[in-house]
Formats: structure tokens, C-alpha cells, sequence
């Protein structure tokens, strides 16, 4: 089988090699100059070669935007009414990476929703802890509800003005 013609380009990688092949018969250059000029020259063919390509999304070229509310961190898309947030290093994680976070005073779930357990009446002082049925969550606890006129005494609903046990 014939080869094929040489292009200017392959012509310019036979000379880079038939320079180091000389250079290291004379033995004229030292074994780090040998080694540096054969680094270069793999490099340059490897960055030339299509075989070699890295896809433009390896190389940063490509990033994805986030919609508008959304925060970018650690490559991906923040939820809205997430911030990014990095923590402290720990012996256990010297490094830690950037991850979405709930902004205060809201919680992260498990489901991966943020919710503030402090007046969410589905999620009360806890994730999935429900407030009954009459009741309303307040400072993280679900407490009664009383009717118009009527105050909330220790869990029940009283009228102050003519409760005895609570005037």
C-alpha cells in the first residue's frame, strides 16, 4: 500500500522529529534537553491531532447560564431562594466545595426543598412535622387557633373577660 503524499504540516512534525533523532545521535544535548525537546514535540502533535481533541465543554467554553433568580455554584444551578455557600475546613474535609445552601431563616429538607420550619404549618420545628388540624405553627411550635374574642391559655381558648380561672 502507497503512502501518502506528505502535507505541509506532516512535513513540518518529520522535521521536528528527524532534528531530535540527530541531536540525539550526536549526543550534543543533555538527557533533560532530549527529554524537554520530546515533551514539546508530542505535545505539539497531540494538540494538532484531531484523535487528541478535547471537547469544548472539558475546556470551560461552554457554561451553562442559570435562569434569572437562579445562583451558579459548583457547576450547577442553585433552586431559587438558595445562595451558594462554601463551609469552614474540618480536619475530616480540609477542602470543602461550594454547595447550594437555604437562605436564613429557612431550611434545608430532605426532599431538597427549603422551608422555614418555624412558621410552615407542614413542616413545624421539623421537616414533615404537620400542626393539626385547628392549629397554626408559631416560633416552631403548632399552637391553637381560638376564635375571635377568645385567647389561647396553655392550649386552650378561653374568654378573659369572663373566665374566672383566667381574668
Amino acid at each position: 500500500m502507497a503512502r501518502p503524499l506528505p502535507t505541509p504540516r506532516t512535513r513540518r512534525k518529520d522535521s521536528r522529529f528527524d532534528d531530535l533523532a540527530r541531536a540525539l545521535a550526536s549526543e550534543e544535548i543533555s538527557r533533560r534537553a532530549a527529554l524537554g525537546r520530546a515533551a514539546a514535540l508530542v505535545g505539539a502533535i497531540s494538540l494538532s491531532s484531531p484523535l487528541f481533541a478535547w471537547p469544548s465543554s472539558a475546556l470551560g467554553a461552554t457554561k451553562k447560564k442559570c435562569e434569572p433568580g437562579h445562583v451558579r455554584c459548583a457547576g450547577k444551578c442553585c433552586p431559587k431562594g438558595e445562595h451558594c455557600f462554601t463551609p469552614k475546613p474540618t480536619r475530616a474535609h480540609p477542602h470543602p466545595k461550594p454547595r447550594c445552601a437555604c437562605l436564613s431563616p429557612r431550611e434545608l429538607c430532605p426532599d431538597g426543598s427549603c422551608l422555614d420550619l418555624h412558621t410552615d404549618p407542614h413542616n413545624c420545628g421539623s421537616c414533615g412535622h404537620r400542626c393539626s388540624s385547628g392549629h397554626v405553627c408559631s416560633k416552631g411550635r403548632c399552637t391553637l387557633v381560638c376564635p375571635g374574642g377568645e385567647t389561647n391559655c396553655s392550649g386552650h381558648c378561653v374568654h378573659l373577660a369572663t373566665d374566672p380561672h383566667n381574668c
